[in-house]
């Protein structure tokens, strides 16, 4: 037998069998798919599925990718391929109401021409050259087109998200309607443009912009978005809530120090905290007065004032952790940033009930926000501070039974609504997450200024927007992921290197300029550098100049002592990579040909 199956017949049986196997395979198993990744990647959502079963005409999806002129850019054609192979999965999925086509416009052509015809962004990969696209359309049988412009790979944990929100616009052209009301100039004005998260929101809906001191709210709007609620009238106070209680949605932002409201008003004492304590408690939760929220735990490290890296406490990067992964609003985010960000609490007796969103770690501390301008004598009180030990709620949805906050009504209006069995509204104790400078960086590319988020601010507002506006099916698709992930152990690694040295890399610092301030005075004594100086000076001078010397080496290797954990790591990584991994293969292939010789020793 043993001979047979080395002989020349056995070997092309074993090869025809081989090939059988993979044409049947390939047969049998062409719709099978196993996705492996930890977040499922690759795999299509329920809310696709969902969105897919509802679609109710056919739909065609044109894919425009430059494929032959990007034979030289492999990460692009990957990307591309990635989108195809999504794209066939909705195919699959549609039951025949989607068709999928790839398209490849080459320069000068008709299919090129029709890309530009309906709106898609080609990017010239050089000077004067024919233009790369990679965009998508999709059209029904009305006619109405719906595009993705370009498809960027920075965002591609949002790809599934865009695609099927183009399906979903498709098919449903009616967009909610999303009443804005803010203190602030979120829409932009003569002077400011529009915020981006605001750009991006009149994207995904139709966004009205209303007066902050409207006595009245319309209807027919699927969302009220509060934005620092400051010095409201009392009738506009009642119109907010009796179109709560009527069944209304809310997305309110308030903030006990609004940094991008004391920025606009040039510093001065003008009121930037916000709150809405009458209606607050006839829903059932608070907003913590004057206190704002600090977190060694979370803090953002920027630039100081002499461009060395210092750890802001009151600015706060929140992970995954501080997250609530159980509710639509924030499932699947990775990061959240805030700036000095107030505390919400359930109020005692509260008939509501109250879901924390977002919230801080245990060694957060509370400060009086009113002290916030005062960023240096703020950081040292803060890092003396001793934890509180609690978990603070920054964000939280409150639904359930309330009561108007007006039982006598107000003037000209005392018969409105007294109650109702259900309340939705999600409240966010800060509103500089808002700002472009808390989400987004901007990147040069080709002359071009280009947008880059960095956090997920935008998509937990416009999933809270989703959510409230009734589109449950796209609130499982906003983020499923990102596609690099994150150094969580070297992040780490880094943040406990720095709260270790904090303290005498200070010193240290301080130390420094005061030796140089004291060495710049030395040498502008007249004939500081003569003979004739005295030899005292001489001798302070020098040794001024040795200790800027000894505090630069201290700083050097202070340095190199915060980065030691993280090359440790990488040591470690490698001598895994290098070393033992080929050790252990080795060693298997000995025990197997010690093993063989074993059982077939006595056959040979």
């Amino acid at each position: 037998m043993k001979r047979v199956l080395f002989s020349g017949l056995g070997l092309t049986l074993i090869a025809v069998c081989f090939l059988a196997l993979n044409g049947l395979g390939s047969l049998v198993l062409r719709e099978a798919r196993l996705d492996l990744t930890e977040q499922q990647l690759y795999t299509i959502s329920p809310g696709t599925r969902q969105l897919l079963a509802q679609l109710k005409a056919p739909i065609n999806l044109s894919l425009y990718f430059s494929d032959s002129q990007a034979r030289e850019l492999p990460p692009l054609r990957n990307y591309a391929k990635r989108i195809e192979t999504l794209l066939r999965s909705y195919e699959r999925e549609a039951n025949g109401q989607l068709t999928v086509k790839v398209i490849d416009p080459a320069p000068f052509s008709a299919d090129e021409h029709q890309a530009a015809r309906f709106g898609l962004q080609g990017v010239p990969l050089q000077q004067g050259g024919a233009p790369l696209y990679l965009g998508l359309t999709a059209t029904n049988t009305l006619g109405d087109t719906q595009v993705i412009s370009l498809f960027s790979p920075s965002e591609e944990r949002l790809l599934e998200y865009d695609i099927s929100r183009l399906l979903y616009t498709l098919s449903s052209p009616q967009r909610p309607i999303i009443g804005v009301m803010s203190t602030l100039p979120v829409g932009g004005d003569a002077h400011t443009p529009r915020w981006a998260l605001f750009e991006e929101t009149s994207r995904q809906f139709e966004v009205r912009y209303l007066d902050p001191q409207a006595t009245a709210i319309a209807s027919d709007l699927s969302v009220l978005m509060l934005v620092h609620p400051k010095e409201l009238d009392e009738a506009t106070l009642y119109a907010i809530d009796q179109y709560v209680l009527g069944g209304g949605k809310l997305l309110v932002f308030v903030d006990p120090f609004s940094q991008v409201d004391n920025d606009t008003q040039g510093h001065n004492d003008s009121v930037n905290n916000s709150n809405l304590p009458r209606l607050f408690e006839a829903w059932g939760l608070q907003l913590l007065p004057g206190k704002a929220v600090a977190d060694e735990r979370y803090a953002i490290t920027v630039p100081g004032a002499d461009q060395r890296p210092q750890r802001q406490m009151s600015w706060l990067n929140l992970p995954s952790e501080a997250l609530n992964a159980d509710d639509l609003s924030t499932t699947d985010l990775q990061r959240i940033t805030l700036a000095s960000a107030g505390v919400l609490r359930p109020s005692p007796g509260a008939r509501t009930t109250f879901v924390s969103l977002i919230q801080s770690s245990t060694s957060a501390v509370l400060f009086d926000a009113e002290s916030f301008g005062l960023l240096d004598d703020l950081g040292d009180q803060l890092h003396n501070r001793k934890p509180d030990g609690v978990h603070y709620s920054l964000a939280a949805r409150v639904y359930g039974p309330a009561r108007t906050a007006f039982p006598q009504g107000t003037t000209g209006q005392e018969n409105g609504l007294k109650e109702t069995a259900n309340i939705n509204v999600i409240a966010v104790a800060d509103t500089d997450l808002l700002t472009d400078r808390l989400w987004l960086h901007e990147q040069q590319s080709s002359g071009h200024v280009l947008l880059r988020s960095w956090a997920d601010n935008d998509a937990f507002v416009i999933n809270s927007l989703d959510y409230l506006a009734g589109s449950d099916a796209l609130i499982s698709l906003r983020s499923r992921g990102r596609f690099s992930r994150p150094f969580t152990v070297v992040d780490e690694l880094q943040r406990q290197a720095q709260i270790r040295f904090q303290t005498t890399y200070q010193q240290l610092s301080r130390s420094l300029v005061e030796t140089e301030r004291a060495l710049k005075t030395l040498r502008a004594i007249p004939d500081a550098h003569t003979v004739e100086q005295p030899a005292e000076q001489l001798d302070e001078l020098a040794t001024h100049e040795r200790l800027q010397r000894q505090l630069r080496e201290q700083l050097r290797n202070l340095q190199y002592q915060l980065n030691n954990d993280v090359d440790g790591l990488g040591r470690v990584l490698k001598w895994i990579n290098i070393g033992l991994v080929p050790t252990l293969l080795m060693v298997l292939v000995l025990l197997m040909m010690a093993a063989r010789r074993l059982l077939f020793g006595k056959g040979n």
